[in-house]
């Protein structure tokens, strides 16, 4: 993957943002997985990274579920603010 360490650290950004929390069914775990949004594997923007565990994340690729974040003003500004050190 291009880019991986990019990747990995604002993967772990975005988990901890969200809790570790899958954004699907509510799952807790720092094992979860990141999905992206627009489904370019590149956009590694955080806004384009959302946590899933791994079974939404699989039934969100099989069954093409588009996931739309709406991000409190507290949380977009902890993001805003993480992005730009990358």
């Amino acid at each position: 993957r291009k880019n991986n360490t990019e990747f990995q650290k604002k993967k772990n950004v975005v988990l901890f943002v969200f809790g570790y929390t899958c954004q699907l069914c509510g799952l807790i775990d720092i094992n979860n997985h990141v999905h992206h949004i627009d489904g370019i594997n590149g956009n590694n923007s955080v806004f384009n990274l959302v946590p899933l565990c791994g079974h939404c994340h699989k039934l969100t690729h099989k069954l093409h579920i588009k996931i739309k974040v709406e991000y409190s003003v507290s949380l977009r500004d902890q993001l805003l603010h993480l992005e730009q050190f990358f």
